[in-house]
């Protein structure tokens, strides 16, 4: 809504004659300035410098005008019994010899505002016939207690008639802890006019257990007339959750006329209006998107005539409020009396469109309207018989109903054609008006051009149309702000099409802590807002107080999210802040989730040990989430794919997976619904009270009851159902009757029919001719790669060709750097494996890249490595602000669902940190990761500067799980500091080992062979043996299992606390003749050529303890049948046929 001007004098002249006010003929003018010199008043060069000095000069009849300066208001500004003045502002105040001269308040806007403490602006006691045009009153802020707290801005008493005109009202607030009234304005016991002026982000505040009532404007008693004016955008609060009416009657004669009151939120009564006593009467009112109620009559009588009230929740609540030609949407006296219930078609806004049931359908002559009026956007002035609703002063110019963006445009340009585009969106957005389409071309827009965040505020009906998130990108790395920043929006809003990320906050200290949510974008209030096939990619928000919203973060907005993928987002809670929705967050509002993926979000913290909702968190809020794909996603402790609080949760046909330690929570109040879905692979699925109905769950709730099961649903190709899957017919309704008809589970693209299949739908099928691609060093990366004759070239081809759920085979040869880009990533896949052809053979040497070899970061569905050789991997970070991201020498292993290291030879790789060193092989972390039949050798995790070395070979951190079996690490080395930690494995993670040979591992401090703390810890059937000073060391909380094992010539072989020790052959003696355990030499083959295999004479033959798992095929590290009678102590078994040799040297 712009700013309206009119020829105030001529109007004041025309108000004064009809209230018959006798203005005193010959009062003296006088001038307000900042920068006059405070003497004498009468001209611009000794004007007073602020209005409580030239009110406190002022006789009776005088005028004041005022400067189009920023007056700043450190005490409340008293008009106290002084009659008959006239306060006029926006003036140039440039020309000493102009009395007054020129006036423009858009151009010299004079502000009225405080800057700090608890001030209201402006007080009127007892005054009679005052006028006060063209003042804006800004930041006024009044807090008090016991019911005191009345009028944010203005406080009227006693006074009458006082009229304002094209005034503004913003950001005022008043705040009690007994209940606050007025916002801005509170007005008893006087005849008040205000006309052509617009209230807007004001707020009241019942702090403690007080209501809060009026966040524009409380009417106390007198007479209260509005004409002409908007009331958008006003706010309430109350701790005791009773907030009334951005208008609030309590007992006056109250008149609106030609008034828009859209957009408020009080969120308990009467968002629009609370009717409370006295009487009401609204001629040519617009009511519309006002959160819950539009009217609320309580008490008292209420008139409507040529109203239109629309959007509001419940339009019209309480009896005795009369209606008559009137657009209602709720049905109110529809055909009665003039009703209609038709849609009056806004537009641009709150313009009527062409074909509007709205248009001619009031009673009474247009004419009679204050001034020749329009509701079309063309500006045609209404004639004849009145239209209904809100009438602008005038229409919008042609030319930015419809704008455009292009990276070959220029901000000169007027923007509405691609031939005279303009070059930034902001510069868009700064001409748009209410029902602005915006159009972006293709191209990459940044910082370079762009000043991040990109803002909309307080608009009606605006639309941002991109080419497609891969064509129209918008990146705001570097600046340090989030992407999009929405506020106040009104009429359907929309995004569409956009790709946007690298949007950053950070707000760790006071006093801003709190204000960081929504890292990419931003929705502040809203009532009906869509994002639309966009992308929203590595974006993350960090706060002390909590950070809600990684990629998107939406407070008090009713919103449809459709087609869109949230993906690397981050939601961090710096100090003892949490972080709550790393994908997206939602907080006392509606959303409809549907068709999207939410993939490698994470919820996260510091200091504090909760945060919640990797994927998605709600609080408050009513939600439903149908057709999504929620995969990857970490929080920590609670809800890794979503969690929701106080809400009302609707889950259908979605894919919940691989998140984490839990799929969905629930908790708090609200109910929670779950059908048609699958929910796998996420720890704890179900967490929380929720209704399940046709879904599969691996965790086994409800399994078997209301059509649920627990049957393996046979992903394949991602999250694709293979032809036997028990998840196919198997939901509750037909694929039609839920939407989804047309919509496909398989990888063939056979659209779903009949009964709806359980989980996630694509829109199309799988591209199945690069599920194998294959690698070869006589390959060409120009080639297809569909099959050995079309080999490309590298294997960071293969990895970008392939698709989820496929492999790419890698033939003989070494892969090294030039030709291959290190690291080879994969990030945010799923199941995709790599296929060496064995250790001898297929080499990967990352030498001379000063890179590790791999990062694999957010992978879902069981991916892995199998066949290679894997050397010359080095990471060397050893100053900020990089330090701490050195960690993995040769892979890291970062929030993987399922990952699995096979029949690998992982050497001579080394990481270096100046903050600690973690993982010289492998480093994981959020990770579930196997390491079967590997050797891992002469690896080094090395903590430069004061930094330590953990784990020479492999590093596993909270939040992971390493299983490690038929393993061999060697000659590994944790070196730095002097606390260095584990010179084969440190693991602060749970970590299983089973049939491994620990040997010459060495850490500079503890744990020669292995270190644990804070974990829990379960060695079986394993061999450790000549480590440095100690063999194993475990610490902190968690516990230790080892059983089945020889512990040997370690120095101190069991070291550290919280360790059960059964059938086991410990030098040191720990445990010798209690469960199981002897302490006698274990006879080696050789030692001396590093053979440990038993000699016949061992007392570790036969002296193990038989457990289930030995049964059947179970095999040792060196190929032998695991269990010939009873097992042997130790990696190796020493009877029975010899199956191949496994050391690799």
């Amino acid at each position: 809504m712009l700013f309206k001007q009119r020829h105030l004098p001529v109007f004041v002249g025309l108000w004064i004659s009809l209230v018959g006010m006798q203005l005193q003929v010959f009062g003296v003018d006088r001038y307000v300035a900042t920068n006059g010199n405070g003497t004498a008043g009468d001209s611009w060069t000794t004007a007073y410098t602020n209005l409580q000095q030239a009110l406190n000069a002022a006789g009776t009849g005088d005028r004041l005008y005022v400067a189009g300066h920023q007056f700043v208001v450190t005490a409340a500004v008293t008009w106290v019994a002084r009659n008959d003045l006239t306060l006029l502002g926006g003036y140039a105040a440039t020309n000493p010899a102009q009395f007054p001269g020129p006036y423009d308040p858009v151009r010299w806007p004079t502000v009225l505002r405080r800057t700090s403490g608890s001030i209201r602006l402006l007080t009127l006691n007892n005054v009679t016939n005052a006028v006060i045009g063209r003042m804006s009153f800004s930041e006024g802020r009044f807090s008090s207690t016991g019911a005191n707290g009345k009028g944010g801005a203005l406080y009227l008493i006693n006074c009458g008639p006082v009229m304002f005109a094209d005034c503004q009202f913003t950001n005022n607030t008043c705040t009690d802890t007994s209940g606050a009234q007025g916002g801005a304005l509170y007005t008893a016991n006087t005849a008040l006019t205000l006309s052509n002026c617009v209230f807007r982000l004001n707020a009241v505040i019942g702090s403690g257990n007080g209501a809060a009532s009026g966040a524009a404007l409380y009417a106390a008693s007198g007479t209260v007339t509005l004409r002409d004016c908007v009331i958008a955008h006003n706010l309430g609060y109350s701790g005791w959750q009773v907030c009334r009416g951005a208008v609030y009657n309590n007992g006056a004669t109250l008149q609106l006329n030609n008034c828009l009151v859209y957009g408020n939120q009080l969120n308990h009564e009467g968002d629009g209006l609370f009717l409370n006593g006295g009487s009401t009467v609204l001629a040519n009112c617009t009511i519309a998107d006002n959160a819950g109620y539009g009217i609320y009559r309580n008490t008292g009588s209420a008139w409507l005539t040529n109203c239109i009230v629309w959007a509001n929740g419940d339009d019209v609540f309480g009896s005795s409020v009369t209606l008559a030609y009137s657009a209602v949407e709720d049905g109110d006296n529809n055909l009665t009396n003039g009703c209609i219930m038709t849609d009056p078609g806004f537009e641009y806004g709150y313009y009527l469109s062409a074909a509007s049931a709205s248009r001619d359908a009031g009673t009474g002559a247009a004419y009679l309207l204050s001034a020749p009026y329009t509701t079309r956007t063309n500006g045609t002035v209404d004639a004849a018989v009145v239209d209904l609703g809100y009438h602008y002063p005038n229409g919008i110019a042609a030319g930015i109903q419809r704008l455009y963006v292009a990276t070959n445009g220029n901000d000169t340009w007027v923007g509405t054609s691609w031939p005279t585009a303009f070059r930034t969106i902001g510069k868009a957005l700064q001409t748009a008006r209410d029902g602005s389409t915006i159009t972006i071309g293709t191209g990459v827009f940044t910082r370079t051009t762009e000043a991040f965040p990109l803002t909309i505020r307080n608009r009606a009906g605006i639309r941002i149309l991109g080419m497609g998130p891969t064509q129209t990108m918008v990146r705001a790395t570097g600046s340090n702000m989030r992407v999009w920043d929405l506020e106040h929006l009104t009429r359907p809003c929309l995004i569409s099409g956009i790709g946007f990320g690298g949007g950053q906050t950070n707000i760790t200290t006071s006093p801003h802590a709190g204000t960081a949510d929504g890292g990419g974008l931003r929705i502040y209030y809203a009532s009906d807002f869509s994002l639309l096939d966009c992308s929203i990619t590595n974006n993350g928000c960090l706060d002390s107080t909590g950070a809600m919203g990684g990629g998107m973060y939406g407070v008090r907005c009713n919103l449809t999210v459709s087609n869109c993928t949230f993906r690397g987002n981050t939601a961090y809670g710096s100090g003892n802040g949490r972080g709550y929705g790393g994908g997206l967050a939602l907080s006392y509002g509606q959303l409809r989730l549907q068709d999207s993926v939410l993939d490698a979000n994470t919820a996260d913290c510091s200091g504090h040990v909760l945060s919640y909702g990797g994927g998605f968190y709600a609080a408050n809020s009513t939600v439903t989430l149908h057709n999504n794909l929620i995969m990857n996603n970490v929080a920590l402790p609670a809800g890794d794919g979503l969690f929701a609080t106080n809400s009302t949760l609707s889950v259908g046909n979605c894919t919940i997976a691989y998140n984490g330690d839990s799929g969905v929570n629930r908790g708090g109040t609200g109910t929670g619904s779950i059908s048609n879905s699958i929910i796998w692979g996420n720890g704890d699925d179900i967490q929380g009270s929720l209704s399940l109905s046709y879904s599969c769950i691996e965790d086994g709730d409800n399994n078997g009851i209301n059509g649920c099961t627990n049957a393996n649903p046979q992903f394949e190709y991602g999250f694709f159902l293979a032809a036997g899957s028990p998840c196919i017919d198997r939901g509750g309704a037909t694929a039609e009757t839920v939407g989804l008809g047309g919509y496909t589970t398989r990888a063939v693209g056979t659209p779903d029919s009949g009964l709806v299949d359980m989980g996630y739908h694509a829109l199309a099928g799988a591209d199945l001719q690069y599920a194998d691609v294959f690698v070869s060093t006589t390959g060409n990366d120009t080639w297809a790669g569909t099959n050995l004759a079309t080999a490309v070239r590298t294997i960071g081809k293969g990895l970008a060709k392939v698709i989820d759920g496929g492999r790419v085979h890698v033939g003989a040869g070494r892969y090294t750097n030039g030709l291959e880009r290190f690291p080879l990533t994969l990030n945010t896949r799923n199941a995709i494996w790599l296929l060496g052809a064995g250790t001898n053979v297929s080499i990967i040497d990352a030498s001379g890249s000063n890179m590790r070899v791999f990062d694999f970061l957010n992978l879902g569905g069981n991916s892995g490595i199998s066949g290679f050789t894997i050397t010359g991997g080095k990471t060397n970070i050893t100053t900020s602000p990089h330090a701490g991201t050195a960690d993995g020498g040769a892979i890291r292993l970062q929030n993987c669902a399922s990952f699995t290291l096979a029949s690998c030879l992982v050497t001579n790789n080394q990481c270096t940190d100046s903050s600690g060193g973690m993982g010289g092989a492998i480093y994981v972390t959020g990770s579930s990761v196997v390491l079967t039949n590997c050797v891992f050798r002469r690896n080094t995790a090395s903590g430069s500067g004061n930094g330590w070395g953990f784990g020479g070979a492999i590093a596993g951190l909270t939040g992971s799980q390493i299983t490690i079996d038929r393993c061999i690490m060697e000659t590994n080395r944790a070196v730095g500091h002097s606390y260095s930690r584990g010179g084969a494995i440190y693991g602060a993670a749970p970590v299983f080992m089973r049939n491994c040979l620990v040997f010459r591992n060495d850490a500079l401090m503890l744990g020669d062979g292995l270190f644990f703390t804070n974990s829990s810890v379960t060695i079986e059937s394993s061999t450790l043996v000549y480590n440095g000073g100690q063999g194993i060391n475990r610490g902190g909380t968690g516990t230790g299992m080892a059983s089945n094992c020889i512990v040997w010539a370690n120095g101190d072989d069991v070291a550290g606390t919280g360790w059960t020790l059964g059938y086991s052959n410990i030098e040191d003696g720990d445990n010798n003749g209690i469960n199981g355990c002897i302490q006698a030499d274990p006879l080696f083959e050789n030692p001396g050529t590093f053979d440990y295999r038993l000699a016949k004479a061992s007392p570790c033959i036969n002296r193990g303890m038989n457990q289930a798992w030995m049964s059947g095929s179970a095999i040792d590290l060196e190929g032998r049948a695991r269990k010939q009678a009873r097992v042997d102590m130790g990696c190796y078994e020493a009877d029975g046929l010899g199956g191949a040799v496994f050391m690799i040297r």
